[in-house]
């Protein structure tokens, strides 16, 4: 499976938008008469278990050449698209949140502004791991930093895999295990949390579902995802007290393999270049979004300006946050990028 999945791109935009309206609804407090992306009847957050998952999935194809690289040269080839541009909003987002305390005495949702915060929220070690320090100047990194964790925990796994001439699957699906286990009976342990565990569960079953859809009947699969998507939603839209109570897991292990097996089966009606130009950006949007609320809650306090109940407003953040995502995408991520991959080149 060597070409791009570009309805992959197209999941990864959607959930960006979904996300952006739901922090939007929870830190603004509007509230619309209609559909609610915070608040509202169906529960939000398990829509980043599909980030995840489509994240394990992409680096399957990558496995067995994983370990012809050191770990510190695998590392890096992860880290350096993610850490430069999480340093840049870190350090934005304290210069603005310091701002809205002198204005306001209070800090901006609650997050005080710290040496060591800030430092451990460039890192990506305040969710998950040894560190509890709270939320991260720039919380919606949590997924940032949880993934970081799985691409450690993903090449260690295929090296004693291969120590002990096992499939890196068998890896993976007790790390499906684990994960479930420490979200359901709710361990909070360093690098066993909450969201830990739920990173853990779907990135490895990304993982899984790679090896399922090389290996599996195509058409079989694709009857599954069709099948399973239409049962899920017809239980969101008409039977929502079927699925409420197990929310998480009908997303995570029903909802989200079925729609993952969907966009497989139509890649090829989707080939258009443009998607995962698009996904690049939408990952911009994701790391800055919380950044342009608290820009835009200083912003209001300052001028006096009071949120409206009308969904344009909402619609109309995303637009400016997708132009400046844009900018920020072709003059600063791709520049930087480019110039780090030809220093370690190079070095």
């Amino acid at each position: 499976m060597k070409q791009r999945i570009y309805t992959l791109d197209i999941y990864k935009i959607v959930l960006t938008v979904l996300v952006v309206f739901h922090h939007f609804q929870q830190v603004t407090g509007v509230v619309y008469p209609g559909i609610n992306f915070y608040g509202g009847t169906i529960d939000m957050y398990p829509i980043l278990e599909l980030f995840f998952m489509i994240s394990g999935f992409m680096c399957a194809p990558s496995v067995a050449k994983m370990l012809n690289d050191s770990f510190g040269k695998y590392f890096i080839k992860k880290a350096i698209r993610i850490y430069p541009m999480v340093a840049i909003t870190m350090i934005t987002g304290a210069i603005i949140m310091f701002s809205y305390f002198r204005m306001t005495g209070a800090w901006f949702f609650d997050i005080a502004v710290t040496y060591w915060r800030t430092f451990s929220s460039m890192l990506l070690i305040t969710t998950g791991g040894p560190i509890n320090n709270g939320l991260s100047l720039n919380p919606p990194l949590w997924y940032l930093c949880v993934l970081i964790y799985c691409y450690v925990l993903l090449y260690f796994i295929v090296w004693l895999c291969n120590k002990l001439q096992v499939s890196h699957l068998v890896g993976a699906g007790v790390m499906v295990v684990v994960g479930t286990c420490v979200v359901e009976y709710g361990i909070a342990f360093p690098f066993f949390t909450e969201e830990t565990g739920r990173g853990y569960s779907a990135f490895f079953l990304g993982l899984i579902i790679y090896s399922m859809w090389d290996k599996l009947s195509h058409k079989a699969l694709t009857i599954y995802g069709f099948a399973m998507t239409a049962l899920c939603a017809f239980g969101y839209l008409f039977k929502f007290e079927y699925i409420q109570g197990n929310h998480r897991s009908v997303m995570t292990y029903m909802l989200w393999p079925a729609m993952m097996f969907v966009a497989l089966s139509t890649a090829r009606f989707f080939r258009l270049k443009i998607w995962s130009v698009l996904a690049a950006i939408s990952f911009e949007v994701y790391i800055w979004h919380f950044i342009g609320l608290a820009f835009l809650m200083y912003i209001s306090t300052r001028f006096g300006l009071t949120f409206p109940n009308p969904m344009h407003l909402m619609i109309e953040f995303l637009i400016g946050l997708c132009v400046f995502a844009t900018i920020v995408y072709y003059l600063i991520e791709k520049p930087l990028t480019k110039w780090l991959k030809g220093l370690i080149q190079n070095g």
